[in-house]
Order: C-alpha cells, then structure tokens, then sequence
C-alpha cells in the first residue's frame, strides 16, 4: 500500500511538471495573406511543449471564413505538420477581423519553431 507521504510527493511533481510546461509554452510567428482585411485582435497559438522538446518547427497554412462582423465563422486546414494543426486552429477561431460588407476568405500562415 503506497503511504500518503508517497502520493503527495507524485502530485506535487506532476503539479511542477505541468507548470514548468505551461511556462515554457512558445507562440507562433502568424503571417497574414495578403488580403483586403486586416486582423485587429489576434491570439497567437501557443508552441506545444513536447515539440519544443523536440525542437520541431513547422508551418501551418489555414483558410479563414470571416463574416461580415469580423468573426471567423470557419478554418479550414490547407497543409502543414500535423503536430501544429490544432493550435494553429484554436487560435485563429479567436481572431478578430476588420468589419466588412460581405463574408471574405483569407489565408493565414503560421510558423512555428523552437527558442534556441
């Protein structure tokens, strides 16, 4: 039977791992196509921690629907690494775009690569 002193011990290291990954969590550099709408608010995708372990880098290209409000209504993966993808979605759903009069499609680059 593990002691308490044991379990505690676990948790307070899987706590300090999971901070210690949280800390070093790196953004992408976005580049924006070069499109007729501009983004006014943008959160940058955050740099998964195992694959700066690992120092990968990648690109992710995505197409963007924009309503006419400025709010992405749809991404759409064109191509990249795999390991990128969802991050690179998740934060491009949080864009903000210029107000429009109609929907636009624009096409946004994400690069990711590991601090030296």
């Amino acid at each position: 039977m593990r002691s308490k002193s044991t379990s505690f011990l676990g948790l307070v290291a899987l706590i300090a791992t999971l901070t210690i990954a949280i800390a070093h969590a790196v953004p992408a550099v976005a580049q924006e196509s070069s499109g007729d709408r501009h983004v006014v608010e943008r959160v940058e995708p955050t740099y998964p921690v195992l694959a700066q372990r690992n120092g990968l880098s990648g690109t992710v290209k995505l197409k963007v629907l924009i309503g006419p409000d400025g709010k992405v209504k749809s991404v759409e993966v064109l191509g990249g690494n795999p390991v990128f993808v969802d991050n690179a979605s998740a934060s491009v759903k949080k864009w903000k775009w210029a107000v429009a009069d109609h929907e636009t499609t624009e096409t946004v680059q994400l690069n990711f690569s590991p601090r030296s």
